[in-house]
């Protein structure tokens, strides 16, 4: 799935995916890397061309009386039109996440889960598909669609989130008179997808003065020893 979302591009970068952007260096997330309940940003319609703004990562819909706990992440792109709340904002709040990477943690084939990064292979940026929407408490927030993988993509995970490119981004942002479903189907079984690569991170190595550290503590602290009937 989708459980990190990586930004290490530039305003330059973003905006020539894009025919007219109003973004600006205070619309980028302080940090390259994004965990769920994090702004992200996002470009959304903006009447005369596209503009960016934020969303909370982690969609609160505007029906809802209060905030859940587990706000949604992911929404399955293949039951949205049929599900009546998100059906309004599949319809009018729709969206695109710029990423240069997403990441999840998988089995790496000898049990450990590791932090395995996905990116276009040439590095080009990613374009996911989301919706988004504003909760009078929970500000801007918003989802992103997962589709089926298929072909080599399929080898990295069973389900991705929805990229898309050039016209097909341009068609997800547009504003229609009434959405085209059939369109959209189309979109969630796409002849191939990019080109991706997935690698494991490397886990981070533990910094020297931490070490030194941790070892004061525990040697500060008096020997335990476990006893019967603890």
């Amino acid at each position: 799935m989708c459980e990190r979302i990586e930004l290490h591009a530039g305003v330059r970068e973003i905006s020539r995916h894009f025919g007219r952007l109003q973004i600006s260096a205070r619309d980028l997330p302080d940090d390259d890397e994004l965990a769920p309940g994090e702004p992200l940003l996002i470009i959304s319609s903006g009447g005369d061309g596209a503009r960016a703004s934020n969303a909370r990562w982690g969609l609160v819909g505007h029906f809802l009386d209060q905030s859940p706990r587990s706000p949604l992440l992911h929404l399955r792109g293949e039951t949205l039109a049929a599900t009546p709340f998100y059906n309004r904002l599949l319809r009018r709040k729709r969206c695109l996440i710029p990423a240069t990477a997403f990441m999840s943690w998988q089995s790496d084939g000898e049990g450990q889960r590791r932090k395995l990064r996905i990116a276009e292979r040439d590095g080009e940026l990613l374009l996911l598909a989301a919706i988004f929407d504003h909760h009078p408490h929970a500000g801007s927030t918003c989802a992103v669609l997962t589709a089926p993988a298929i072909g080599l993509a399929h080898g990295l995970q069973p389900r991705l989130p929805l990229l898309l490119q050039g016209e097909a981004a341009a068609f997800w942002l547009a504003e229609h008179a009434e959405f085209p479903e059939d369109e959209f189907a189309t979109l969630l079984q796409p002849t191939e997808w990019p080109s991706l690569l997935g690698e494991y991170l490397p886990e981070p190595e533990p910094s020297p003065q931490l070490c030194f550290d941790f070892a004061l503590t525990r040697s500060s602290a008096p020997a335990q020893r476990w006893q019967p009937g603890q």
